[in-house]
């Protein structure tokens, strides 16, 4: 606010220059004025005498106007005086402060600034710039301790993720080495289970073939001695349904380890055809109809309904993995059935797929495991099982593009589904071409 009113006053003073320099050019022509018309009044007058007298009396008015110009003059002159001085007194300490700011510039920071007069703002200004180069000297002379600290830690923490790298690379490669051993081991377990499967497989056949043989045997004398069967046939025909049953879930087991060890090989192949889907849900049921008949699931009070769709439904599957899938998922349902229906359907859906379900009214799905239903050997039931089945299931429908789930249902039981691709009209005829 002082430098302010230093500054108003200042313009002021000086703009009374050009008004002291009018009054006097206004004065000296109302002087010009008024002593033409006197003389133009004098003009008249008749007497030499008389005019004497009137021109003695312009000496005063003459000795005024000199006067008046002199003090005009030496108005100006004290006018520019104290505008300099009040100038100085302003420039001064702000000289000194863009002297101290170009020293600075040139990083010269030994001199103090100090001013002496001038404004408070003009002192606080010099104040705050005074602080600001003490604290760059200061920066200034300890800037190469900081550097040569940080330096230190920086080096430090290099040395010390060197040790670490160093330490990484070993465990990777102590675990590249395990994993290579691992591997080494998980092959020669899966060509084991594949030979011992395939070894396996190879009695049970004609242990199967004649097992059979002997059971249609027994049955059709059984049949024949209706009225009075032997006993003895009796039990012959009831341990051999043990015997056949315990050999198909025996051949089923070591199916599920060939495809195991198929799938995890990568070498699951599929021979892909255009097939009708309800008419492999319909074989497929017929047949489970006729293992039900023969009481191979120690039951024949569970029912196997067949919902076919309206529509044909073409898909491009292998049919010999479809009818696995269906037949695993059946397998599964009625292991954990002792009464009612399962009904399989399939549904169409808007996005080309269908939806096959195979709704059970069995014990249900354990909590505990159905987030891991279709991994490997994720089984939980008193009824026994590998718990590869649904786990085949699950890499079969994902082969042909689809994907598997199950929910539990409200009323009690089970239903899984599973998804295929319908083959598109455009694809059937060029294909029928």
């Amino acid at each position: 606010m002082k430098i302010r009113s230093q500054l108003i006053v200042y313009f002021l003073v000086i703009s009374l220059i050009p008004l002291i320099l009018f009054g006097i050019f206004n004065y000296i022509s109302a002087e010009q004025l008024l002593k033409k018309e006197i003389l133009n009044i004098l003009e008249n007058i008749t007497t030499q005498s008389e005019k004497n007298i009137e021109l003695e009396a312009f000496t005063p008015l003459e000795n005024l106007k000199y006067v008046t110009i002199i003090n005009g003059i030496l108005v100006g002159i004290l006018v520019i005086i104290v505008s300099l001085i009040i100038g100085k007194s302003i420039s001064n300490p702000i000289q000194k402060l863009m002297v101290a700011s170009k020293n600075m510039g040139q990083e010269k920071f030994d001199n103090p600034i100090s001013i002496i007069g001038g404004s408070e703002e003009i002192k606080e200004l010099s104040n705050q710039l005074d602080s600001m180069r003490q604290n760059i000297f200061y920066t200034n002379n300890h800037l190469n301790d900081l550097v040569d600290e940080r330096t230190q830690k920086l080096e430090k923490a290099i040395v010390e993720l060197k040790d670490k790298e160093e330490a990484l690379k070993e465990s990777n490669k102590n675990l590249l080495l395990v994993n290579e051993k691992l591997s080494l081991q998980s092959k020669s377990q899966m060509e084991f289970v594949n030979t011992t499967a395939h070894e396996l497989r190879t009695p049970i056949m004609p242990i199967i073939t004649l097992t059979e043989l002997l059971y249609s045997i027994i049955k059709k004398e059984n049949k024949t001695q209706k009225k009075n069967p032997s006993k003895e046939n009796e039990k012959k025909q009831e341990f051999l349904e043990v015997i056949l049953r315990n050999c198909y879930r025996l051949y089923q087991i070591t199916e599920d380890i060939l495809d195991v060890t198929k799938i995890e090989s990568q070498t699951l192949k599929l021979n892909k055809e255009m097939i009708e889907l309800n008419e492999i849900i319909r074989n497929v049921v017929n047949d489970f109809k006729k293992i039900i008949n023969e009481k191979r699931y120690g039951s024949v009070q569970v029912r196997i309904v067949h919902e076919p769709s309206k529509d044909i439904i073409l898909v491009n599957a292998d049919k010999g993995r479809l009818n696995q899938l269906l037949s695993n998922l059946l397998d599964n349902a009625l292991k954990f059935t002792k009464e009612g229906n399962i009904i399989i359907a399939a549904k169409k859906q808007k996005d080309d797929k269908v939806v096959v379900s195979i709704k059970d009214s069995g014990i249900g799905i354990n909590s505990e495991i159905l987030s891991q239903l279709f991994t490997k050997f994720s089984t939980k039931s008193e009824q026994g099982g590998t718990g590869l089945g649904l786990y085949i299931c699950k890499n079969i429908a994902e082969a042909h593009g689809g994907r598997i789930w199950a929910e539990g249902n409200p009323e009690g039981g089970s239903t899984f589904y599973f998804t295929l691709c319908i083959v598109k009209s455009d694809k059937i005829e060029e294909s029928e071409k």
